[in-house]
């Protein structure tokens, strides 16, 4: 049987397409807190583009399908290509806007200094050009420079998909039902009230426990040296002012770390319901919308299931927040990231050493 050629094309294109959304889904079902997940999600946004192109050359441009599909394309590559100008844009705004309300602290400095880098960063490019400069000098400070240049477009693209996966996690997964909700704790004001940004993240696990009344809420967070009360104590009191009744809370105040939180609140649950060891527990891990993935990363690392919920925090410390728990997962990862980074950057002076010789 001879397939007419549109159909032929049209059938090679969906094939990636088909693909990339099985893996995608796959990977959505059986584990999120990955940023292979965000990976997927762009090689779904790569097929669609080779889906679109493969259609429009066979059915033309008077097609009421290509014509939309064009437009899809066109406001994919807006958004693409202006990302990175709105992203700079946004931390250098931001950043300013933190310091003049959190005051001029090393902390605060994350997303202004990031955004400053960036923006001038490409601007040094024309004083190096290792493969025409004569100078020795400057051919040595190219290399280095594109050496560089190389390890900030893989720190780069490793933020973008630590980015994307983050929001890919904080989709609530309605359906599901919950036996546990942790809520992390944070620092306290003035030795032993909520501050407004933990205050949040009590208020977020109060809302999805409505949405479980015959769940049990947990209040994870030890007492700091500046602190009168342990962190969970005084979540739990706030969470009593707010209704909840005080058999469903319970607390985990040994904690001084994340990682701690997880542990030390799972030890509680397994030592609940461990009269049946053969049922995992559903259990949700609410912390702020920046934090939560990291959160559920070092769950996923150490083998405890769970899914995150995030209380929404103000733009202008979202972003230099974000930043910082990028960071933070740079360095808890540092030893599994070295190795392709090194092979990677190995390989580009090889080629640099084999031009200066040849």
């Amino acid at each position: 049987m001879n397939l007419p050629w549109n159909l032929i094309v049209s059938l090679i294109a969906t094939i990636p397409l088909t693909i990339s959304v099985f893996l995608f889904v796959r990977q959505w079902h059986r584990e999120r807190r990955v940023l292979r997940l965000a990976a997927e999600l762009g090689l779904v946004i790569l097929c669609l583009v080779f889906f679109i192109g493969g259609i429009s050359t066979q059915l033309g441009t008077e097609s009421p399908f290509v014509r939309i599909g064009l437009v899809i394309l066109a406001i994919m590559a807006l958004v693409i290509i202006s990302f990175p100008f709105v992203l700079i844009i946004s931390a250098i705004v931001t950043g300013i806007t933190l310091i003049r309300h959190e005051g001029l602290k090393p902390r605060n400095l994350l997303s202004l200094s990031t955004g400053l880098l960036a923006l001038f960063y490409p601007l040094a490019w024309g004083l190096f050009q290792p493969q025409t400069n004569n100078s020795t000098l400057l051919t040595i400070f190219g290399i280095a420079y594109t050496l560089f240049s190389t390890a900030v477009a893989f720190i780069s693209i490793l933020f973008l998909l630590y980015v994307v996966a983050s929001w890919l996690n904080l989709i609530p997964l309605h359906r599901k039902h919950y036996d546990y909700i942790v809520v992390l704790g944070a620092g306290l004001s003035e030795g032993r009230k909520v501050t407004p940004l933990l205050a949040k993240r009590v208020e977020t696990g109060i809302k999805a426990w409505h949405k479980n009344p015959d769940s049990t809420l947990i209040m994870s967070g030890g007492q700091g040296a500046d602190e009168l009360v342990p962190e969970a104590q005084a979540m739990s009191e706030y969470a009593i002012e707010q209704g909840i009744p005080k058999t469903a809370i319970m607390e985990e105040n040994r904690s001084v770390n994340t990682l701690q939180n997880i542990q030390f609140s799972f030890d509680i649950i397994n030592a609940k319901g461990g009269t049946n060891p053969n049922v995992n527990p559903h259990v949700l891990i609410v912390s702020d919308d920046y934090h939560v993935f990291r959160a559920l990363l070092l769950a996923h690392n150490n083998g405890f299931m769970c899914d995150g919920r995030g209380s929404r925090t103000r733009l202008y410390f979202y972003i230099n927040a974000m930043v910082r728990e990028f960071v933070a997962f740079l360095v808890s990862q540092k030893a599994q990231l070295a190795k392709p980074l090194a092979i990677v950057l190995g390989l580009e002076l090889f080629v640099f050493i084999i031009q200066l010789v040849s």
